[in-house]
């Protein structure tokens, strides 16, 4: 079965209910509301009479009330409305209803959900709005704003896949202020012939999970052949994080509350020929202690370097590894900063200290894939000429804490360079042995130069 969902949150301003003939096969009954709520139930019992105040689109229309005007008493009819509707898996819908904001509404614009749902009796108000049904029990068909102080209009949903059987539509006013209302009426809910943009996308939602206890990575693997992808929407379903257990990130990094199994849930959102597709993705995800899950002591994670003038050889020393994931921290030499190579070589593109980080992955106690990192900060120092003496030139001591000697070039010109190729600090050789002060350098490696010739040496100040 298909679980593509074309969605056309497509806002047509009509202000005749002559329009309404489109509806040809409404699975509804009294959807005008000609007979107070018939056929139409409400959680609390409490049934409102119909209004006769014709406004465009509306006719006998019914007032949504908000969620929170429930404290209200006697109580109102913001507890939400529902009618029984065979809703059959794998089969696609419009839902088209008209929906006006009243003049003497305060606020902008007011938000009106729309779910199909089982006959669950625990299924209401609360748990839709608070996210507390059981799983699979009911969809959440699409959320309509209804703004002020624009006319009647009319909305429309189109082009749904029902991922299962569902026998209930459930309609109610869920924004967050106790003076929000909606008014509504001509609720059109009928199959759609309109999916097939949709069908031929290719849209297909996946994700693959790794990590370390519950700490975990994910990278989202979904595709499209017909159209682009534009939206993610995570559902880690942990409720010691919520309401911070979402995401919509491409590929986030989330951290559990606590070790157990997730369902977590991926929406993937394309745009195709202008229709919005989604396709969803649910893997339950074991997450465990990562203490017993991991154990580090055996890894041994560490490495080596070695330098020759830019390039740098790594070796990794780490035991029972079967992975390799190395960043170098170098961002301008592109697709190479990277290398999942055992024992790689970078070739630096400047001089400079670089945090290069070694991530390795091995097997857990029961079979997970766990990792672990370590850094180190390394210098490069760039010379495009030799670092071997010539002429005579000897530096001592090096390292050196505030002076050094410089012994040979009698009346030459000392340069000493920092490793991004500033010069900060020059001195006059007038004798055969002259005493460098260098106190108020930084400690680090730098360079010095003969002024006129290639003769370069490495200083480094302690």
């Amino acid at each position: 079965m298909k679980k593509i969902i074309c969605l056309s949150f497509l806002i047509v301003s009509l202000l005749i209910k002559d329009s309404y003939s489109q509806c040809n096969n409404n699975l509804l009954q009294n959807s005008s509301f000609s007979n107070s709520l018939s056929q139409w139930s409400t959680f609390s019992g409490f049934v409102p009479p119909p209004i006769n105040n014709t406004q465009g689109c509306l006719d006998t229309f019914v007032v949504l009330r908000s969620y929170n005007n429930l404290a209200l008493t006697p109580p109102q009819d913001g507890d939400g409305m529902y009618q029984p509707a065979v809703i059959d898996s794998g089969k696609c819908y419009n839902l088209c209803m008209c929906m006006a904001a009243p003049s003497t509404s305060p606020l902008s614009y007011n938000n009106v959900q729309f779910w199909a749902a089982t006959n669950d009796p625990n299924i209401d108000y609360t748990s839709l709005y608070n996210n507390t049904y059981a799983p699979d029990s009911a969809l959440l068909i699409g959320v309509v704003q209804v703004n002020m102080p624009n006319p009647p209009q009319q909305y429309c949903i189109n082009g749904w896949y029902a991922p299962k059987d569902f026998s209930r539509l459930i309609i109610f006013n869920s924004t967050d202020s106790a003076t929000s209302e909606v008014l509504i009426d001509n609720i059109c809910f009928e199959p759609s012939l309109t999916c097939a943009a949709c069908d031929s996308s290719g849209l297909t939602a996946s994700f693959v999970a790794n990590g370390n206890g519950t700490n975990i990575q994910f990278t989202n693997t979904s595709t499209i052949t017909n159209g682009n992808i534009i939206g993610y929407q995570w559902n880690f379903n942990d409720a010691g994080n919520a309401p911070n257990d979402t995401s919509t990130q491409q590929n986030p990094f989330y951290v559990f509350s606590s070790p157990g199994t997730y369902l977590v849930c991926l929406k993937v959102f394309a745009d195709v020929n202008g229709i919005t597709c989604i396709d969803s993705f649910c893997i339950d995800l074991v997450v465990t202690d990562p203490v017993l899950e991991c154990d580090t002591s055996g890894i041994n994670n560490n490495f080596t370097f070695t330098f020759s003038n830019d390039t740098v050889f790594f070796t990794s020393l780490s035991t029972i590894a079967t992975g390799w994931s190395w960043n170098f921290n170098d961002p301008a030499s592109g697709p190479n900063n990277t290398s999942t190579l055992q024992n790689p070589f970078h070739v630096f593109s400047a001089g400079g200290v670089y945090n290069v980080c070694l991530i390795v992955s091995f097997p857990g106690l029961t079979g997970t894939i766990c990792y672990d990192t370590i850094c180190y900060e390394v210098v490069v120092v760039i010379t495009n000429i030799s670092e071997k003496i010539s002429g005579g030139l000897k530096i001592h001591p090096n390292p050196t804490s505030n002076h050094f000697t410089v012994e040979g070039n009698i009346n030459s010109e000392i340069l000493i360079y920092d490793l991004n190729g500033k010069l900060v600090k020059s001195n006059l050789l007038k004798d055969e042995k002259t005493e460098i002060d260098i106190t108020m350098l930084n400690k680090g490696v730098y360079l010095l130069k003969l002024n006129g010739h290639n003769i370069v040496r490495r200083l480094i100040k302690l």
